[in-house]
């Protein structure tokens, strides 16, 4: 699969609170420019690991637009960037130190299974199109 210009997010799929952040993403993208791939799958594998010799850590939130990975708080802010609903003005967090919105972003990973069950989200069948594992 060619990916320079595709906008892809990497989850953890077996965290309750990844899919719902998946599920988030999926309503808020009204031009439905996100793919999205399982961080488990061997897609994730081939493109984080092999292309770009990252170590997967199921904690981290990866954003690849353009052939570029953004992590953590910068991937969140990123995918911010490209939703066009009322939540873009998160991104003005951006400005803030990355140490900081990091350690943020840290914490909510950190308890991320206390914040949303394991259920999964059933995408409908036009959403499923937008996985690519």
């Amino acid at each position: 699969m060619e990916i320079s210009n595709k906008k892809i997010v990497f989850y953890d799929g077996n965290c309750g609170f990844c899919n719902k952040t998946v599920e988030f993403l999926l309503k808020n993208d009204k031009n439905a420019q996100l793919r999205f791939a399982a961080l488990q799958s061997d897609f994730a594998d081939e493109i984080l690991r092999k292309k770009f010799g990252l170590s997967i850590d199921f904690s981290t939130f990866y954003y690849l637009r353009n052939d570029q990975i953004f992590t953590k708080s910068t991937g969140f802010f990123e995918v911010l960037k490209e939703e066009n609903n009322s939540y873009r003005w998160l991104r003005i967090f951006r400005f803030l130190p990355r140490i900081f919105t990091d350690k943020c972003y840290d914490y909510i990973a950190k308890n991320r299974n206390k914040m949303a069950t394991a259920q999964c989200y059933v995408p409908t069948f036009e959403e499923r199109k937008r996985f690519i594992a």
